[in-house]
């Protein structure tokens, strides 16, 4: 099974903190943290390796990119992936020949014969306004997390955002990864958490810019029964908003 999606599923089913208890006292962290970068970044500076995330996620311009070797050479045994617009079959095997952990694309146009590579992890990005019906569809396949589109571009999270998180994540059980912008951090991981959020990916470099959003989850209160823990009602908005 995939490494990180072994990682995604430790953090969705660790039970939540009692108010009182210490932060050392967890199992694992309230998200996974994915450091997003270009491999040529790595290829041209392995310490970058070395940054405090959980996993690496690779943006090269084409699956047989030359950089994607050197990067995968720099970043040994540590979890990496792929994310490209469409994979095709044979080239994916060829990435997981060399390391690939995970790959994670929009749903049109590549190979459902991925299903077919039992440890590859799958991750399809959904755009908040994605018809729900193939939202459900796509939970019904054998993937294994979501990719909640667009990137989050603000800092304090509105309502509107949240809301078009809880719209997909309210659909499909299954891990939900977000693209958070720089200086994210307190507040704003308290409410994801709210949401369910399972994955935050943040560009590297800068590369001390996991480690501050690591603190910044290990300084988050206990979580509590507090109104954002009450879900009976989930959000919901208009497809035609703004």
């Amino acid at each position: 099974m995939s490494r990180l999606i072994e990682l995604l599923d430790r953090v969705r089913e660790h039970s939540p903190r009692p108010a009182g208890f210490a932060a050392g006292s967890r199992d694992c962290d309230e998200f996974a943290l994915i450091a997003q970068a270009a491999p040529q970044a790595l290829a041209d500076d392995p310490e970058l390796a070395h940054v405090d995330a959980d996993a690496f996620l690779l943006r090269p311009g084409g699956v047989d990119h030359p950089a994607v070797t050197a990067a995968a050479k720099a970043l040994g045994d540590r979890i990496w992936g792929v994310r490209l617009p469409m994979f095709t079959l044979e080239p994916t095997k060829a990435l997981v020949e060399i390391g690939c952990d995970y790959v994670m694309f929009d749903a049109a146009g590549t190979d459902a014969a991925l299903l077919t590579l039992s440890d590859l992890g799958i991750v399809v990005s959904v755009h908040h306004r994605a018809d729900e019906g193939m939202v459900r569809a796509l939970g019904e396949l054998a993937i294994n997390g979501l990719l909640f589109r667009p990137a989050i571009r603000e800092t304090p999270l509105s309502f509107h955002t949240l809301a078009n998180i809880q719209r997909v994540c309210g659909v499909v059980d299954r891990p939900l990864l977000l693209e958070t912008p720089e200086g994210v951090c307190g507040t704003d991981l308290e409410v994801l958490r709210s949401v369910e959020t399972t994955g935050l990916i943040v560009d590297v470099p800068p590369a001390g810019r996991p480690a501050a959003v690591r603190r910044c989850m290990r300084e988050l209160p206990p979580r509590s029964e507090s109104r954002m823990m009450r879900r009976a009602m989930p959000f919901s908005i208009d497809d035609h908003g703004p």
